[in-house]
């Protein structure tokens, strides 16, 4: 014996009938309708994952949730703040004019700080490797306790001194460039929490940071804040 169930879609509501049974559509949603029938909870998640929830009219605004026709889009922005990051960069861009690039920059740029040392950054095959904070006012960095590498700054406020941060070069020429790719390349590794950030320039194993950026002229958790990670490739004449 066969059962036969002949059912109709019509946008998000079914209209079935299953063997004596009739099901009547009640509610139609769709497109912008959402938007006015259902809430936007900014809650913790109750499955506990890694996600910060947000209001509708932070949705909206950042371009997270928007009707389109019959069509409703919910997105996501990827952001991050206390982490660790490893990276295996086995060849990377070379050759007069290149600017190649690997950092992190919050929203609120200088506000939420940008960190161009969670793996590279270099221009025109200029080696070592630089690692640089950007930030708001009142941020400043000590001098390294580590002699091998070179300090280019202590102050991070992007309004002071054209902008070139705080931040030290790696002790080695075959962290950038060139030199870094004819060894076949290397590793790189960062930590931020909210006392510190710490760096690694072309390693094989973790260990003593490249760079040491405390919490001790720097406030990090007030000028840092949850930042997108970035990897790009200009050019400059």
């Amino acid at each position: 014996m066969y059962s036969v169930h002949i059912c109709a879609l019509l946008f998000t509501s079914f209209i079935c009938s299953v063997f004596a049974v009739n099901y009547q559509l009640s509610d139609n949603h769709v497109g912008s309708d959402f938007l006015s029938s259902f809430v936007h909870e900014a809650i913790a998640d109750p499955t506990h994952g890694r996600v910060t929830y947000v209001d509708q009219a932070t949705a909206v605004a950042q371009n997270l949730t928007f009707a389109s026709g019959d069509t409703l889009i919910i997105a996501s922005e990827s952001a991050v703040s206390r982490h660790t990051i490893r990276s295996d960069i086995r060849h990377m861009p070379q050759g007069c004019g290149t600017w190649s690039a690997a950092w992190e920059v919050g929203d609120d740029w200088p506000n939420l700080g940008e960190a161009d040392i969670s793996e590279l950054e270099g221009v025109n095959d200029q080696f070592p490797n630089t690692m640089i904070l950007h930030t708001s006012a009142n941020s400043n960095m000590p001098a390294p306790d580590d002699e091998t590498v070179t300090p280019t700054g202590n102050n991070c406020n992007v309004n002071t001194s054209g902008n070139t941060g705080c931040g030290v070069q790696a002790p080695t020429a075959d962290s950038y460039g060139p030199a870094f790719n004819a060894i076949g390349g290397g590793w790189y590794a960062m930590e931020r929490t909210t006392t510190f950030i710490k760096s690694l320039s072309k390693v094989t194993t973790l260990g003593t940071p490249t760079t040491f950026f405390p919490n001790s002229q720097c406030d990090i958790n007030s000028h840092f804040g949850p930042n997108e990670i970035v990897i790009n490739l200009t050019f400059f004449e």
